[in-house]
């Protein structure tokens, strides 16, 4: 029989939010998850 394929376990994430930034230079709203911006 064929091998039996790992099961990956599905990591539940809080949602804290985002945040939103303006760019004045080309007027665009820039939002990012603070996930993202922690990872940085």
């Amino acid at each position: 029989m064929g091998a039996k394929k790992a099961k990956k376990k599905k990591q539940k994430k809080e949602d804290f939010g985002s945040a939103t930034f303006y760019c004045q230079h080309c007027g665009h709203i820039f939002e990012v998850e603070w996930e993202t911006i922690w990872d940085i």
